[in-house]
């Protein structure tokens, strides 16, 4: 999982989240653009907030081997024949780089 952010408080959360989540986090900086990597591509909004003065926060995260956590199910009430509207998903995708999550 590659993850951008230019929210500390969501980066900072986010972290822990990936933790929770069984992802080891195997890369991370708090200002991206202080030492570029190579193979950055920056983005619109990168480029915006670092003009800005807020750093970009990033990670790279792997997930590792084990129980896989599933959201839990609410169950449909009692002879009502409610459905219960499924959630739309982030929509995962591959790239050159690695896989991401499109919001």
């Amino acid at each position: 999982m590659w993850f951008k952010c230019d929210d500390e408080d969501l980066f900072e959360d986010s972290v822990g989240y990936f933790e929770e989540m069984g992802f080891a986090v195997t890369w991370l900086t708090r200002d991206l653009h202080a030492d570029e990597p190579a193979w950055n591509i920056r983005t619109e909004h990168e480029a915006m907030f670092t003009e800005m003065g807020i750093p970009i926060k990033a990670l790279i995260a792997k997930k590792l081997p084990g129980n896989i956590l599933r959201p839990k199910r609410k169950k449909a009430a009692a002879g009502g024949g409610s459905r219960i509207k499924k959630k739309r998903r982030a929509a995962p995708f591959s790239g050159p780089r690695g896989n991401f999550i499109n919001f």
